[in-house]
């Protein structure tokens, strides 16, 4: 952490006359102060700060190879080094440091393989991502207001989207339950001028998103999907409609020479089982991109009870050929109808098998097998 970091770096002469403050004294008269360094706050002040911060961190670089990343965030740096000798390494980058001129809080040092960085904590040995435990008493004080269903600030349902909204750049998998929040957010005028003082009560669907946010909140963290490997094998979903009915099926298996090597699935879809594909015109071709992300859901079970020991370590790989699902996937995030709650269905189940669920997009044409399967 740099002490006082916007104040290390000098106002051009040029400047100085648009940093001057009007002061009184003791006896009423004014007195003017001109500001020579760069005060927190002022729009050029992070300008030249940040460029200086940049030429520490390409520094770095320069000066060792042992230095992987150097990460900074305003006045906060990070630094991800190898484990050659780590302490050997941190004593000659703070030598470096007193060398620069860069005055650092020393009290804020932290080496280890934990750390605690703008309101993340990473556990580098395990792979684990997770916030803070005071971000997340934060969130369950708006939280504990919220789940009641009584009258409340609209800021606090407002508040507590978009502090989630930060938490789920490391808890991802949650992001999908952000989508009821935004839309009640949306409905009720949260750019109207009265938004802070009005009062709401918070909708079923937000109450429980919410509910089950902090529900979730309290587990352990996973490990990152970046460091899992890859479940044994190759599979794909797929989707049909017509005549007035539909269907969806997937397949997986590891020896992909002929069809009749792999499990596979097909999932009669009727006004029966799956009521919500007919509410348009009595037609599931209206939802076929939803039905797609069923045959995902369907996928996930399938794997779970497939690979059981893969739990917490693995992810588990498949192909579609709907593009946009493919991305909905990798964000674990839609705005649109009924495909939050698909996503929020298959986030649920993956998160209760501690799996991850990489989709990738293939052309129609090789697909063959799951659109068959579709329309069985």
């Amino acid at each position: 952490d740099v002490s006082k970091a916007h104040r290390r770096t000098a106002i051009p002469d040029k400047d100085q006359k648009y940093m001057v403050v009007q002061l009184t004294d003791e006896q009423g008269n004014p007195e003017y102060w001109v500001n020579l360094v760069h005060t927190y706050g002022v729009a050029s002040a992070q300008h030249y700060w940040g460029r200086t911060a940049a030429c520490f961190v390409r520094l770095q670089h320069y000066l060792s190879g042992e230095v992987q990343y150097v990460f900074v965030f305003v006045d906060d740096y990070s630094l991800l080094v190898t484990l050659n000798n780590p302490m050997a390494l941190a004593a000659h980058i703070l030598l470096f440091v007193e060398t620069y001129g860069l005055p650092i809080a020393y009290h804020k040092i932290y080496i280890g393989y934990d750390e605690t960085y703008v309101g993340y904590t990473t556990h580098l040995k395990t792979h684990q991502l997770d916030i803070t435990e005071e971000k997340k008493v934060g969130l369950k004080q708006l939280a504990d207001s919220i789940l009641p269903g009584k009258p409340i600030l609209f800021k606090t349902v407002a508040t507590y989207t978009h502090r989630l909204a930060w938490a789920v750049q490391v808890l991802e998998l949650l992001r999908a339950f952000l989508a009821p929040l935004y839309a009640f957010l949306t409905g009720q005028g949260s750019n109207d001028k009265d938004g802070k003082t009005k009062i709401r009560t918070p909708s079923a669907l937000v109450r429980f998103c919410v509910f089950y946010i902090q529900t979730q909140l309290k587990r352990t963290p996973s490990q990152s999907s970046d460091f899992r490997q890859r479940i044994p094998g190759t599979g794909a979903t797929d989707a049909g409609t017509g005549d007035g009915r539909a269907g969806v099926g997937g397949w997986h298996g590891t020896d992909t020479t002929n069809k009749w090597n792999v499990d596979w699935f097909m999932v009669p879809v009727t006004p029966l089982t799956h009521a919500w594909a007919y509410v348009k015109d009595n037609d599931p071709q209206r939802f076929i991109a939803a039905l797609e992300l069923l045959g995902d859901v369907y996928y996930t079970e399938y794997i779970a009870f497939k690979y059981p020991g893969y739990a917490g370590t693995h992810y588990a790989p498949a192909t579609t050929d709907n593009q946009a699902n493919s991305y909905i996937i990798t964000k674990h995030y839609t705005s649109t109808f009924p495909h939050q709650c698909l996503v929020m269905e298959l986030v649920d189940r993956l998160t209760r098998a501690d799996l991850y669920l990489r989709v990738e997009h293939r052309e129609r044409t090789h697909n063959v097998w799951a659109d068959q399967l579709a329309d069985l």
